[in-house]
């Protein structure tokens, strides 16, 4: 009976503390220096996702005004679009596999490396 009692507490608290979700929140981008063109927004973007490589973030694809990333962490994978022109560069989640996205939301760790890579990517871009 303990065993029952000691087994039914540990999956409760399983269930209980599982994985959290968080909103995903439409995020205000950055408005690049007046001088900027738009092949030294996305060159700086760029570089501020290579900058985040150590964390295993590559370029996908780039093209007229965005440019697509995406990242490998165990058996997730996270995508982010940056959107750009000269006055205005945004990002948002694209893609995501094994993160529980689902209306409007999803596991609060994409959240968390969005944000990382949002600052180094914005970073750079404000040094143009």
């Amino acid at each position: 009976m303990n065993k029952v009692l000691l087994l039914f507490l540990t999956a409760s608290l399983f269930v209980i503390s599982g994985c959290k979700s968080a909103k995903i929140i439409e995020q205000k981008g950055i408005t690049p220096p007046t001088i900027s063109t738009s092949e030294s927004i996305e060159k700086a973007i760029k570089e501020g996702i290579l900058a985040n490589s150590k964390r295993g973030w590559i370029v996908e694809k780039s093209n007229n005004h965005m440019v697509v990333t995406g990242t490998h962490i165990r058996n997730h994978y996270l995508q982010i679009t940056y959107f750009y022109d000269t006055n205005n560069v945004y990002s948002r989640i694209t893609d995501s596999q094994n993160l529980s996205q689902k209306d409007g939301r999803i596991h609060q760790n994409a959240i968390k490396w969005k944000q990382e890579l949002d600052n180094k990517v914005f970073n750079q871009v404000s040094r143009l």
